[in-house]
């Protein structure tokens, strides 16, 4: 991820950086089988701040990630899907 961003460089017309979640289709078990542990809602927050943390413009995530404790990394969600949600993080 800190690659890409630091490969889309810093123009104001670059490509904006989403990283993605915790797919939809996912439910405990495909996280336990490719490895991950924990609830959907606590990974989908783990790799948002990730994402957050290489320096991407954004996240999208489901809706049954984008709910408490990934509150604090956004200001709004864009509904493009009843559900799935793109959060883009607060001005620092």
């Amino acid at each position: 991820m800190q690659a890409a961003r630091e490969a889309a460089g810093n123009r104001k017309d670059r490509p904006k950086l989403l990283g993605v979640t915790v797919l939809t289709s996912f439910d405990a078990a495909t996280l336990q089988e490719i490895g991950m542990s924990g609830t959907i809602e606590s990974r989908a927050v783990a790799l948002a701040r990730l994402a957050k943390h290489a320096g991407l413009d954004g996240a999208v995530c489901s809706a049954l990630g984008s709910a408490g404790d990934s509150a604090r990394l956004r200001p709004k969600v864009r509904d493009t899907h009843s559900r799935s949600s793109s959060v883009p993080w607060r001005g620092e």
